[in-house]
């Protein structure tokens, strides 16, 4: 059995285990505790790049994005089908968040920025896909937990950006 990446899937083939879960847990944690180590290395090394370790982070990061939004869509498949597309949207916001707040926090721009890109892309989701595929009652869910998260986004980003307008990272 294998990951079928079809545009409307995106789910592991076969049915829902969870014994296979965890073993695709263990799989992609080693993965990417090695990537973050191999960053930690480069960029502790003196001869090492610290482009590269950065590069390797930020690696580790797609990884764990790209996991859970596959496990998250095998599991809702198997059992709540019809809130596949809304919890997606609230991972990847979860996700936006996330980076935004690291990115205030360590006064880094390039993980606000790719927080606020992927804040669009779920806006852009939510309108162009989430609003044909989910039921009213998970729409509704979808939408208010939705807002919330990108209230506190933006109230975050708000409060602290005269942190990081004058920073030139």
């Amino acid at each position: 059995l294998a990951w079928d990446l079809g545009i409307d899937v995106l789910r592991y083939g076969g049915s829902y285990s969870a014994r296979d879960a965890l073993m695709r847990l263990f799989d992609f944690t080693v993965v990417i505790a090695a990537t973050l180590y191999i960053a930690g290395v480069l960029r502790k090394d003196p001869y090492g790049s610290v482009q590269s370790g950065r590069a390797f982070a930020w690696v580790s990061l797609v990884l764990l994005f790209v996991f859970t939004t596959l496990e998250l869509n095998t599991l809702l498949d198997a059992y709540v089908p019809g809130f596949r597309a809304g919890a997606i949207t609230i991972l990847w916001s979860t996700f936006a968040i996330s980076l935004l707040f690291s990115g205030i926090r360590r006064h880094r721009r390039p993980p606000r920025l790719v927080g606020l890109l992927l804040f669009a892309v779920v806006v852009f989701k939510v309108f162009m896909f989430d609003l044909a595929q989910l039921d009213p009652v998970y729409r509704i869910v979808a939408f208010i937990v939705l807002g919330i998260i990108t209230l506190c986004g933006s109230f975050v980003y708000l409060k602290y950006s005269g942190t990081f307008m004058t920073e030139e990272t």
